[in-house]
């Protein structure tokens, strides 16, 4: 099965500012408000495919992710 089948058979769309195609696959119906980042859900989890090269934006809040399977790890450094 080749990118295109899967990313149209599962529904996925280009993600914004990282690269690859996405789809939201859960939600939390909680949120918060966050300074400087507005309301936001508590959690929600996403499935991406990176199809090539994936950018790392700077991160506003904690994050966890996988690649086919296997965790990796991302650190925010700020000042």
């Amino acid at each position: 099965m080749d990118a295109r089948t899967i990313i149209e058979t599962l529904g996925l769309k280009p993600h914004p500012s990282e690269g690859g195609y996405f789809i939201e696959t859960y939600r939390c119906n909680d949120s918060l408000d966050a300074p400087g980042l507005g309301r936001r859900s508590v959690s929600r989890a996403d499935s991406l495919a990176s199809c090539g090269r994936r950018r790392w934006p700077p991160r506003r809040s904690s994050e966890a992710s996988t690649d086919s399977g296997t965790p990796v790890s991302c650190e925010s450094l700020r000042r």
